[in-house]
């Protein structure tokens, strides 16, 4: 019995078997023609005959050949294209990510060197302390830190350059240094109490409540001199804690003489004069408990 002739070989393409050994995409704009039909076609399904002699054709042509060990090697070749195509655009999408990461990062570090020079941190910012550290990495992540972040670590910065000594404790001691930093802490009865974070000249850190004396001023950075008792801190002998502060004075500035009492959302507050406005420096929940305060301080009402 005759053997049927295969269509490639009887159309002079070559010698059976055949077998489909890739598949090349020409694009949208450069199809070319196929082998046995002669109509245009984008993919090109490259076919080798018994000889290794090489030509295109389409896929419907490979179809239709009815050759399936053909068509199963075609189907093979364009899933191994697929993954292949995958492959090149998933590179492709990282490689644009990668770009424009590196475009942002870029742009990050300039806008964080220029918020440095702006704010002159250029040396704090190299400090080695941890919370430097981290803020200075929040830096150079989003290119800029808040107000309180910037101040947080010029005093960390200034600190780090200050030789620290265990704290001096006992009853009655005296401590003169620079105010750090102030805090307002809500209490019992309405009644708001305003800590303070002095670095005493000796080299030693205390932390407590703000003697009456001296409110009614912004308090950061002013010198202050004043007795309390101080315990230093279990975990840290250089830092302390100190109460019962008397005989409290701000060195070489002027202390407020007079006060206006405010209602303010249910509350009366004590406001003193600092410069061309009034701060607040308490809360009380009554008139007389705000007037009692004042008669302590030794601040005359105005109306």
């Amino acid at each position: 019995m005759n053997e049927s002739i295969h269509a490639f070989e009887k159309a002079g393409l070559g010698k059976a078997p055949f077998a489909c050994v890739g598949v090349y995409d020409r694009g949208r704009l450069n199809w070319t023609s196929c082998n046995f039909c002669g109509a245009s076609i984008r993919y090109e399904y490259i076919i080798h005959d018994a000889d290794d002699r090489a030509f295109v054709v389409g896929s419907e042509c490979v179809a239709k050949t009815g050759d399936m060990g053909l068509i199963d090697s075609m189907r093979a070749a364009k899933k191994a294209h697929r993954a292949e195509a995958r492959a090149a655009r998933a590179e492709a999408r990282a490689e644009e990510r990668r770009v424009a990461n590196e475009s942002r990062a870029t742009e990050i570090t300039v806008r964080a060197e220029e918020f440095i020079a702006t704010f002159g941190i250029a040396a704090a910012v190299t400090v080695d302390h941890p919370i430097i550290k981290d803020i200075a990495a929040r830096l150079y992540r989003f290119g800029s830190l808040s107000g309180a972040q910037v101040d947080l670590i010029k005093r960390l910065a200034v600190e780090s350059r200050v030789v620290k000594s265990p704290v001096v404790e006992g009853q009655g001691i005296s401590i003169e240094g620079v105010i750090a930093s102030t805090k307002s802490d809500e209490g019992n009865y309405g009644r708001s109490t305003l800590k303070m974070r002095v670095r005493d000249d000796r080299g030693f850190t205390v932390w407590g409540t703000v003697p009456d004396s001296i409110l009614g001023r912004p308090l950061a950075g002013l010198r202050v001199r004043f007795v309390a008792n101080v315990e230093a801190s279990r975990d840290d002998t250089t830092f302390g804690f100190f109460k019962r502060p008397r005989k409290a004075v701000l060195i070489d500035v002027e202390s407020p003489t007079r006060a206006r009492i405010q209602v303010n959302n249910d509350v009366w507050e004590i406001v003193v004069p600092d410069g061309d406005v009034w701060k607040k420096i308490a809360v009380h929940s009554t008139r007389g408990a705000a007037e009692d305060h004042c008669v302590e301080l030794g601040l005359e009402i105005e109306p």
